[in-house]
């Protein structure tokens, strides 16, 4: 497949206003003369113009309860962290790459390890957990605070699932990898985070872009449309256990996870609505998002793709052979 006539999202390729789709590979990015080239060379690939919509990663969302999961391939999302009660519950969801995750001492291999009872943290920590389970920490109230801090005291390094609505210094979550859940008012510095070079990445009952335009316009030390994006793509995979390949950017030789969006708007935004610059130019080579809040008409998913697999097409002659 090779989509061409886009507005394309990549950080590498800034220029790139076509691609071409392989073995759920990306294996070409560039502009349109020479897509259609390639698609003279390549006559069983099929050739999708998309009439200048926005070509961005897919989302991988780190915090996803089964409550919410029916809905996530219509919000551009192609890989979860899923959240299950019991390992009885745990059941790998279709058309998603993903993660699991439980409250309790599981005995599959490859899912994290949370508890959510903090005299249980302690005591998790202190020994090696089972191979491929990760160690981590759920953290909301000021005793789990104490346990984190306490952990951190002793040299202890994990995963940390911290909500939104509590107050933590980037100080304590140094050497952790961090997911912040937006489970209501946001009182945490996510800008501490990204100045002191912590991975993190941000989840939570609403949407990616809804979570995205929270991370932009609310708490303390919100963050830029563009560090809040890369948070749900590539900061998530990189999150990800056993995951080697570079996943969660649009780049020749990535897994060609791809969401295909009608924007209304394109911008770069920073917290400071000062510093907003709205734009639809290419020209400057800066990736664009679409610009967000409560003036703004939300994103329209046009298209999915995940490795290559048509998930969602909205009209656009993916599926085209």
């Amino acid at each position: 497949m090779i989509i061409h006539n886009a507005t394309i999202h990549s950080p590498i390729e800034r220029f790139a206003t076509a691609l071409h789709i392989d073995n759920g590979v990306i294996v070409w990015m560039g502009d349109e003369d020479t897509a259609h080239m390639r698609s003279s060379a390549f006559p069983n690939a099929s050739l999708v113009d998309v009439g200048k919509a926005l070509v961005l990663p897919a989302f991988h969302h780190p915090f996803v309860t089964t409550q919410t999961q029916p809905s996530l391939i219509n919000q551009g999302v192609t890989a979860i962290h899923q959240v299950f009660d019991t390992p009885h519950d745990l059941v790998e969801p279709n058309n998603l790459d993903f993660t699991a995750i439980y409250h309790d001492n599981p005995t599959p291999p490859s899912i994290h390890l949370i508890h959510d009872q903090p005299e249980a943290v302690l005591q998790t920590f202190s020994t090696p957990p089972p191979t491929g389970v990760e160690r981590a920490i759920w953290v909301s109230q000021p005793d789990e605070v104490a346990i984190l801090q306490q952990l951190h005291d002793q040299g202890v390094r994990g995963r940390a699932y911290i909500s939104a609505t509590t107050t933590i210094s980037a100080e304590l979550l140094t050497g952790w990898q961090v997911v912040v859940i937006f489970d209501g008012p946001v009182q945490f510095g996510l800008g501490e985070l990204t100045q002191a070079g912590i991975p993190f990445s941000i989840g939570g009952p609403a949407s990616p872009w809804e979570l995205i335009t929270q991370a932009l316009l609310t708490g303390p030390h919100p963050i830029s449309a563009r560090a809040a994006f890369t948070a749900m793509t590539r900061g998530a995979w990189r999150l990800t256990p056993g995951n080697s390949s570079p996943r969660g950017v649009l780049a020749v030789g990535s897994p060609a996870d791809i969401a295909i969006w009608q924007v209304d708007a394109l911008a770069v935004q920073a917290p400071d609505e000062s510093r907003a610059i709205w734009s639809t130019d290419k020209k400057a080579g800066t990736p664009l998002l679409p610009a967000l809040g409560d003036d703004e008409t939300p994103p329209q998913l046009r298209g999915l793709i995940r490795s290559g697999e048509v998930l969602s097409d909205q009209g656009l002659g993916l599926n085209a052979s």
